[in-house]
């Protein structure tokens, strides 16, 4: 079997290591993936995302019942509980050894599990235990069991655990629960890396700060506050301590935007990635497909189609266009060596917002991101500077010069990133 990727924090606390070597989190999300999917489908889903250059996928431990695709095939994390549920003290072994070897099969294929260990779902008086089909809600004793279990058979695969999953910390039992598991995860697994999977701009408690590894953050699927990409970043980025940050859901691709109910496209996606990575977040983002985070089929029940939207068959949305665009910005991050530029917003002058900037500490290297092809003015020193504009939707590459502290617009109608170098 491949040896699992163990990803520590780099000396300097902003970025991630991979058995030493910098590594940018660039995660799929596969909520679902333990519902019913053969491991042959898990198999193909796993290959495909490998080869668009996906290196991590996130999976909730347990189903997000609320907000998934069903079929009566199902499997069940617990034993049934006569008038319908589960038994929460009752594991079933048949689904934690099914899930332990899909988790085993993605490592076999080189990606990196990031594992959700208690959605909301789970905890009593949160909008997601409202809305579940039954309740779940979970006691401290067995959240304890639970965060024990999920170390216990996913350990040894050197996961990153999202600790809570859509947290706002909105009922009194979420920071209690939340930190009996932590405790429960860190005692078991001291090594591993801990997050939370916030909601929207929920901050994070500093009793909870004082504890993660990595600042995580989503900036979800809501059309109003699109300055969440870069603003939650830049949040993070001023905290006391400092951390790797991830944006571990930017807007779906195919998801309803909720506001319009019109449908995120790839240029949405690409847009909130490249914001997160220039603003702060430079550990890594995620994405996710319509469909495919739910592992959806034509005739499940899909409980919220009015807020989603219809998913899309999960094999057809493996093949929407933003998955690509996602893998070309961590090559390019890569390639690039990003990973050593920081935000630097100071130097542009009289900018949209949503421009964002990163460059260098000598400043002698400057990466933008334009969504739409704008004129720019650079606070920089006169003098020639020469110009890479990368059509971010073609991914092509055309090449200028920066005259007079200004970059004119790149001859295409699509964003850009602009790479500008001084001599």
């Amino acid at each position: 079997m491949t040896a699992p990727v163990r990803l520590s924090v780099a000396p300097s606390g902003d970025r991630l290591l991979a058995q030493g070597r910098p590594f940018l989190y660039c995660a799929d999300t596969a909520w679902a993936a333990f519902g019913p999917i053969t491991e042959a489908e898990w198999r193909h889903y796993l290959r495909r995302r490998r080869d668009q250059g996906f290196n991590a996928v996130q999976i909730s431990v347990l189903p997000v019942l609320h907000d998934t695709s069903r079929s009566p095939d199902d499997p069940a994390p617990f034993a049934p509980r006569p008038g319908g549920g589960w038994d929460l003290d009752r594991p079933s072994e048949a689904y934690w050894a099914a899930a332990e070897r899909k988790v085993a099969v993605a490592v076999e294929m080189g990606l990196v599990p990031a594992l959700v260990v208690l959605w909301c779902t789970y905890v009593e008086g949160t909008r997601c235990a409202a809305v579940s089909p039954w309740d779940v809600s979970m006691s401290e004793p067995q959240v304890v069991a639970h965060a024990r279990r999920v170390a216990d058979r996913f350990g040894r695969l050197c996961p990153l655990f999202f600790v809570s999953g859509d947290t706002r910390f909105e009922a009194p039992l979420e920071s209690p629960r939340y930190m009996a598991a932590l405790d429960a995860l860190r005692a078991a697994c001291p090594d591993a890396l801990l997050a939370m999977h916030l909601n929207w701009d929920v901050p994070l408690p500093p009793e909870f700060a004082a504890k993660v590894n990595i600042y995580a953050y989503q900036s979800g699927q809501r059309l109003v506050h699109q300055e969440r990409p870069w603003k939650l970043a830049q949040d993070f980025l001023a905290m006391p301590v400092r951390r790797p940050i991830v944006n571990a859901e930017p807007s779906y691709e195919g998801h309803l935007r909720v506001g319009d109910q019109t449908r995120w496209s790839a240029f949405d996606v690409r847009r909130a990635v490249w914001q997160s990575l220039l603003s702060g977040a430079k550990a890594g983002i995620a994405y996710g497909a319509a469909g495919v985070w739910s592992f959806h089929r034509a005739g499940m029940a899909f409980p919220n189609e009015a807020r989603a939207g219809t998913p899309f068959d999960w094999e057809d949305g493996l093949d929407l266009p933003g998955a690509w665009d996602v893998g070309f910005a961590r090559w390019l991050w890569e390639a690039l060596d990003l990973g050593t530029f920081a935000p630097a917003q100071d130097l542009l002058l009289d900018a949209d917002p949503q421009v964002r900037a990163a460059a260098t500490t000598d400043r002698r290297r400057l990466a933008i991101y334009a969504p739409h092809a704008t004129p720019l003015r650079l606070a920089i020193p006169p003098g020639g500077a020469t110009l890479r504009a990368i059509d971010l939707e073609a991914r092509r590459i055309h090449f200028g010069q920066v005259a007079d502290l200004a970059v004119v617009p790149p001859p295409f109608n699509a964003d850009a990133l602009l790479l500008v170098e001084r001599g």
